[in-house]
């Protein structure tokens, strides 16, 4: 059985003085990544609250402060991660100033290149969506409704008749499984690459088939 830590009295500096404890914001982000870290490694149904404040190395009551419960940190990392990223790709579509597939190429890249940067929970979070039930699938179910909407719309204000709804989301999903795949072959560059390239080639596909 796991047990939490105690948190560490602060250590002196050299004029005596006790080193500031961290404060919430920091706190937070601490157990953040420690609780990314187990999640990946257990899942989150599998991962205790005792099991998050060991690896944070921090105190009950000091996650208490930071969070409601687990599943409220749950909500809170999935939900900030995903409408992160919804919002940098709906805030990119789309300038009338070029043409709409230069500006979806460029989203794109701007898009992998972020979540990236957070492999680690996009991994997490991919792999939680196959439970219909977890925060996760909520949450990136939301988002492929938002986006779908805006492409719609997009669609329509450039005289172009829009895939159906279900098609538009089963693209998104295609997507999704370009990154996963790049995130488990290792991202090196050319890896990266690679999974720019496919997801050019998949959006390409996508107006090909309105132009025809």
């Amino acid at each position: 059985m796991v047990t939490a830590k105690k948190e560490k009295t602060p250590t002196k500096l050299e004029d005596g003085r006790r080193k500031k404890r961290p404060g919430v914001e920091e706190q937070t982000e601490i157990i953040t990544q420690a609780a990314i870290e187990l999640f990946v490694e257990h899942g989150t149904r599998s991962t205790s609250i005792a099991q998050i404040c060991a690896r944070a190395d921090v105190s009950k009551p000091t996650f208490y402060r930071c969070f409601k419960d687990k599943e409220a940190l749950v909500s809170r990392l999935y939900d900030s991660s995903v409408n992160a990223h919804v919002g940098a790709l709906l805030k990119a579509t789309f300038p009338k100033d070029q043409p709409i597939d230069i500006t979806i190429k460029e989203a794109l890249n701007d898009l992998l290149d972020a979540i990236f940067k957070q492999a680690q929970l996009a991994q997490l979070l991919i792999r939680e969506y196959g439970d219909p039930h977890s925060p996760a699938a909520q949450i990136i179910d939301s988002a492929f409704e938002r986006i779908a909407t805006v492409m719609e719309n997009t669609f329509k204000s450039q005289n172009m008749k829009s895939p159906s709804r279900t098609a538009l989301k089963a693209i998104m999903s295609a997507f999704q499984w370009i990154v996963y795949d790049a995130i488990r072959a290792g991202l090196s560059p050319a890896t990266i690459q690679q999974a720019k390239d496919a997801s050019h080639e998949l959006a390409a596909m996508l107006f090909a088939n309105i132009a025809s």
